[in-house]
């Protein structure tokens, strides 16, 4: 008889869970905050441990009250009649895996890829183009899909590299490829605007640029997605990148087995389980947005010295004197290049800043205005509410409640 876990808390078993992933450290970092406020626990379970063939063990000895299983690629074996009646919510499965009545929380590709290209067409690009991912994987198709409309309606080309690999760890498979993506990368126009499918995918691209004596951002400018330490704010050249809000995507999944536990009344009310899209959080901006052929070194670093700098009150005036030109010329050189005004890339550096601590901190959402830089409480309040569509308290409380 399985040993049963004595364990007085009710539980959320989170499946396919993998500690090296930021993004899903993320994901379980917002599903421990809904559960602490109802005095829940969430365990995750190791990748290696996540099989059909554990899992009536694992259920038996824990008896959660729910579970939550990430599918990697979009795909996952453990089917929702394995969990025998355990609430259970699927996040970022492929469009359609196991029917429509089943729970899921998914990424909303659309919004990310339109955020992809409203930072790619502030440069005016000449023309778009599309890096996939490596091996298959149903978000990618999506965000492919979802870019390639939106450069049709622009009426601009749009380049597509595909090349997957029958073995990720096979060095020769991945040297290939490699190879491929440098000499694609050099029959592009001069100018491109480049969505990479992820930050790793925009870091080859980087590296594969280079051996076509490619320079970003002068001959290309280039975004990707997750917003991954490991590769996004790293390289020379500081990949832009969207941050995908994935700990909201782990808070909304436990919100949604909390509500599969309640009251059989509740759960009436509630109906059929209807898929959650939780869109992208902010675009990171930095240096492979920078610019096309036409931008001036100065530009750059005029970029570099606001991330360093806005949210200690740097103004425009500030900047445009550690320059030697009139305020009108740099004003409008900045405006050619980045599409917007130096203010606007002030308020941009200041507002990724504000989401951070209302995220990640217990500071006073009254303190916050002066620590990033904004010198009035209610300006940043209207730009937050005009920017997020809520505002910070509700902004706060939708990720710590």
């Amino acid at each position: 008889m399985p040993h049963k876990d004595m364990n007085p808390h009710p539980r959320i078993l989170y499946f396919g869970y993998h500690a090296d992933a930021q993004m899903l450290c993320a994901k379980l970092a917002g599903m421990r905050r809904y559960a602490a406020a109802r005095g829940w626990e969430v365990e995750p379970v190791a990748r290696e441990d996540s099989t059909p063939a554990a899992l009536p063990g694992i259920l038996a000895r824990i008896r959660p009250a729910g579970c939550i299983v990430e599918c990697h690629f979009g795909n996952t074996a453990l089917k929702p009649s394995l969990f025998k009646g355990v609430p259970v919510v699927y996040v970022t499965p492929a469009h359609g895996l196991f029917g429509r009545g089943v729970a899921r929380v998914m990424p909303d590709d659309d919004a990310i890829a339109r955020e992809a290209m409203r930072e790619l067409a502030a440069n005016h690009p000449k023309a778009y183009a599309y890096v996939g991912f490596d091996q298959p994987a149903s978000w990618d198709g999506v965000r492919l899909n979802a870019f390639r409309k939106l450069a049709r309606i622009s009426k601009l080309p749009c380049g597509e590299f595909h090349y997957i690999l029958h073995d990720k760890d096979d060095k020769a498979e991945r040297a290939a490829r490699a190879a491929a993506l440098s000499a694609w990368l050099a029959t592009l126009p001069r100018g491109c605007g480049i969505m990479a499918a992820n930050d790793r995918i925009a870091a080859e691209t980087l590296s594969s640029a280079r051996a076509a004596h490619l320079s970003c951002p002068y001959d290309f400018t280039l975004i990707g997605v997750d917003n991954s330490e490991a590769y996004s704010g790293t390289d020379e050249a500081s990949i832009s990148t969207i941050r995908v809000d994935y700990e909201r995507m782990g808070y909304v999944a436990a919100k949604m087995i909390g509500e599969m536990t309640g009251t059989p009344r509740a759960a009436a009310k509630t109906g059929a389980p209807q898929p959650v899209l939780v869109g992208p959080l902010l675009v990171l901006r930095r240096k492979s947005t920078g610019g096309s052929g036409r931008r001036a070194p100065f530009i750059i670093e005029a970029v570099e010295i606001i991330r360093r700098e806005a949210c200690d009150g740097l103004e425009p005036h500030d900047l445009i004197a550690r320059f030697p030109f009139s305020r009108r010329l740099f004003e409008t050189r900045f405006r050619e290049a980045m599409g917007h005004s130096i203010r606007e890339e002030i308020r941009q550096v200041r507002l990724e800043r504000v989401c951070s601590l209302l995220a990640e901190t217990d500071m006073p959402v009254s303190a916050i205005s002066d620590f990033c830089g904004f010198g009035c409480g209610h300006a940043l309040r209207e730009l937050f509410h005009d920017r997020l569509g809520m505002s910070m308290r509700e902004f706060r409380a939708s990720r710590c409640r």
